[in-house]
């Protein structure tokens, strides 16, 4: 099982090509700074009348309970107890809720909004003379346009769907 915890930090410790570290590598604390934040992107594009204290209850459950389901490698002796915490510490949910924007959006409207996000994200870089798309860092758009998405269908039930 310590093989999540293990890949999980493979993508989080990032560090730039020739960087020299300090003794204990990613264990070292003046080295925490080339550990990235990890998570999902949640959108909301519903915003009905009694809308509100769902939304902050289903962001308090992911938030909550995504962290508290690491606790199952608390007694696993295979996991880097250190490597667990930070994981748990680093998780992130990156919220968007903007009604003038979302509200409404099935999930090609979705896309669409996400793909226009994307390219605002994205500069082109001339180097000599040819033309590089560069994707500029964004520290909040951890999943851009990958996530998954909650509607509202008729009946008044959440259904979920992928959103790739």
């Amino acid at each position: 099982m310590s093989d999540i915890i293990k890949d999980i930090m493979r993508e989080i410790w990032q560090i730039p090509r020739g960087t020299k570290l300090g003794p204990e590598g990613r264990k070292n604390p003046d080295n925490f700074h080339h550990y990235r934040k990890w998570g999902f992107t949640i959108y909301r594009t519903y915003y009905g009348e009694e809308s509100e204290k769902h939304w902050q209850a289903l962001l308090y459950s992911l938030r909550h309970q995504t962290k508290l389901a690491f606790g199952v490698f608390e007694d696993d002796e295979e996991t880097d107890q250190d490597d667990r915490r930070r994981v748990q510490e680093l998780f992130y949910l990156d919220v968007w809720e903007d009604p003038s924007r979302l509200d409404g959006l099935d999930a090609r409207g979705l896309r669409e909004f996400c793909n226009a996000e994307k390219l605002k994200e994205t500069e082109v870089v001339e180097k000599a003379d040819s033309k590089y798309r560069k994707k500029v860092n964004s520290l909040l758009r951890l999943s851009h346009c990958r996530g998954l998405m909650v509607t509202r269908d008729g009946d008044g039930r959440g259904s979920r769907r992928a959103i790739c």
